[in-house]
């Protein structure tokens, strides 16, 4: 009986699928991607999801295959070596399904061939012009190098979310991505290479069924360059026909092959993260409930195991994605397995970490009763306006969270405890408002308590505890040009005044978790600005003089902004050890502002820089290193505010200092 394992990734493997269709034979098709499923519409028996050396020996055995075709893409070398190998391993006969090469059909001056993708990223990066880029979105982070490339590349990809988010994660912007799924024609590639105004057009040798030939022909008519990267050395294999004449002579005849198979394709392994609740097993879903007591396996951290017990005695402790991979790769005779986790696999879950560890394998994903459902509901309020936030390993600025929200609900474990909650709390001035705190919720011995921070500071809580919290003086005001006087001053710390100050944040363009580094802080008037855009983000306030950096703290506090850690030194050296900036405020560089600007491009490329200049002699120094360093962007604007001040019975307009603003960015 010839049962037959097909990877399809081309044009021609879904020709030989199709055929496949209209023959009495036994297949399977093994497709990498969720795109690739759907344009195998018309085959039942698929398997999607890629798969390792040990997964495909695995596979090859328990479908008990005759042959292996592989018909990946030319480019898909790491696959290629991996099917052959398992192949081997397992005694099963392999056919390399090539696709005809036509760079030898082509008579071009306007071709050029290379080797490697970043040989032709080398080149670019020496010439001029717009760039058509048809490679594919897994390579767009290589062209990142080229300078200007925001501006001059446009990347044509498969409309597809993936593809559309790689796009994004590169830095290229919507207006120059071309979404489209071929085929190309010539006249159609002409017609985007016109429209975008395109010099150079770079693509992949992929042979005439990957439109190959339409692009070298429309690059042609329209005398432009095409940089090609040439295949890497293919195995020996055979071409469409070829491959077709193999498959019908090794059958019998159709009364002695079987039927296609109607059922679907095992998946080797099926996997169940289960959110199994906030504890007690009654509360668990039936769904969750029969995935536990059905699992060959159950595995998760010791507590969460302890709920499940009951269910099932196989068990293995484990709750870090790289060890549960690990045992899989080891334990390969379990193909029914559970991974717990607790509460709801979408809330703070390790489920978001662990789906990315096991990208190979067939997951899904089974919900559970979350802890702030569950803790609304035993204190009859609606959860659906709560701000839902997580102490428990890892930072949340949850000061500015109880500061603009009526409830927040918080976990807390590991180094923040209540007692630690309750402590922050009360430094930024939250003393007056209402904690409840749940412990072993849904349990016999389950507790709430109620009471302000001062009230529960000194109590003792378990270490893994659900917290509401309440703030009837939450206020969502925006926070732009707060008012000089609200400050805490010093007369000898400078500060950046409300008006310029506004210009200068609004200027700076932060997001919600933009990382900013305020140089040359004074008083913190910005940083405390910045932070409180930058909820999410963390403001590094540097400034060289002591007095000014106890003034800053000061003002940290009264503005309740956590998320400003205060560095006291000289810039740039105090910039060394400091995370990667998205955005720099420069208020005052004491002569280095080389410097300065050196280390921040050093640190991120593409960062977003404010700088303040009073004197001629800063305004000067600034000119020369926008001269110096050639950023894309850059924009200068002097400022002059004269405010009202009254004398006797009249109304002046005093005068200030004229400022410059420049703004600069790559």
């Amino acid at each position: 009986m010839l049962n037959i394992c097909v990877f399809a990734g081309t044009t021609e493997g879904r020709k030989l699928v199709e055929y496949l269709n209209t023959k009495n034979l036994s297949f399977i098709v093994c497709v990498a991607t969720e795109y690739g499923e759907e344009l195998m519409l018309q085959t039942k028996n698929i398997h999607v999801g890629r798969l390792d050396y040990e997964q495909m020996i695995d596979f090859f055995v328990f479908n008990k295959f005759s042959l292996v075709i592989d018909a990946t893409h030319p480019y898909a070398s790491v696959v290629t070596n991996n099917i052959i190998n398992a192949a081997k391993t397992t005694n099963l006969q392999y056919i390399r399904l090539n696709r005809e090469s036509d760079i030898n059909k082509v008579d071009s001056k306007y071709i050029k061939c290379f080797d490697a993708l970043e040989e032709i990223v080398e080149y670019l990066k020496l010439v001029e012009g717009n760039i058509l880029l048809t490679t594919g979105s897994k390579e767009l982070d290589k062209f990142t190098e080229i300078p200007n490339y925001k501006e001059r590349i446009y990347p044509r990809v498969l409309p597809l979310d993936a593809s559309l988010e790689l796009c994004r994660k590169n830095g290229y912007d919507s207006s120059h991505i071309i979404a489209m799924q071929g085929p190309f024609t010539k006249d159609l590639n002409k017609a985007l290479i016109k429209s975008f105004d395109i010099k150079i057009l770079v693509t992949k040798e992929s042979g005439n069924k990957g439109g190959f030939l339409e692009k070298i022909n429309a690059c042609d008519d329209l005398e432009i360059e095409c940089l090609i990267v040439k295949r890497p050395k293919q195995q020996e294999g055979y071409n469409y026909e070829e491959v077709i004449s193999i498959i019908n002579s090794k059958q019998l005849n159709c009364e002695q092959i079987s039927k296609k198979r109607e059922e679907p394709v095992d998946r080797l392994v099926n996997i169940n993260i289960v959110g199994i609740g906030v504890g007690c097993k009654e509360l668990m879903t039936n769904e969750a409930y029969n995935a536990i007591k059905n699992a060959d396996i159950v595995i998760g951290a010791k507590r969460i195991l302890e709920s499940c017990v009951e269910l099932n005695k196989n068990i293995y402790c484990a709750f870090l994605p790289k060890d549960i991979q690990e045992f899989l790769q080891v334990n390969t005779k379990y193909k029914n397995i559970v991974i717990v986790m607790s509460g709801d696999v979408g809330f703070y879950s390790g489920a978001k970490k662990l789906l990315k560890t096991l990208e190979n394998y067939s997951v899904k994903l089974i919900c559970g009763i979350s802890s702030p459902i569950y803790m609304c509901s035993k204190l009859k309020i609606s959860w659906q306006d709560i701000k839902l936030c997580s102490l428990h390993g890892r930072y949340n600025n949850i000061v500015q969270a109880v500061k603009t929200n009526y409830r927040v609900f918080t976990l807390v474990g590991g180094d923040i405890d209540v007692k630690k909650l309750c402590e922050e709390l009360i430094k930024y001035n939250l003393s007056d408002v209402k904690l409840y705190v749940g412990e072993r919720l849904s349990y016999i011995d389950e507790k709430i308590s109620v009471g302000t921070p001062s009230e529960l500071l000194n109590q003792n809580f378990e270490v893994l505890s659900s917290v509401i919290i309440e703030n009837r003086n939450y206020s969502t005001k925006l926070n732009i040009g707060i008012s000089d006087e609200k400050f805490i001053r010093e007369k000898k710390v400078p500060m950046t005044k409300s008006e310029v100050r506004a210009v200068s944040i609004a200027k700076l363009n932060l997001s919600s978790d933009s990382v900013v580094y305020d140089i040359g802080a004074g008083s913190g008037s910005v940083s405390i600005e910045a932070a409180l855009i930058s909820t999410e983000g963390m403001v590094y306030a540097i400034e060289k003089k002591h007095e000014a950096v106890e003034l800053i703290e000061k003002n940290k506090i009264k503005f309740g902004t956590p998320n400003i850690k205060v560095v006291e030194g000289f810039a740039p050296e105090a910039l060394e050890g400091l995370p990667t900036p998205t955005h720099a405020f420069i208020g005052g560089s004491s002569g280095n502002l080389v410097e300065i600007i050196k280390i921040l491009l050093e640190k991120n490329k593409n960062i977003r820089i404010v700088i303040n200049s009073i004197t001629l002699e800063t305004i000067s120094e600034t000119l020369k290193c926008i001269e110096k360093f050639d950023f894309e962007t850059k924009e200068i604007i002097n400022l002059s505010i004269a405010k009202s001040k009254n004398v006797g019975n009249y109304n002046m307009m005093m005068g200030q200092n004229p400022i410059y603003i420049v703004t600069i960015q790559n």
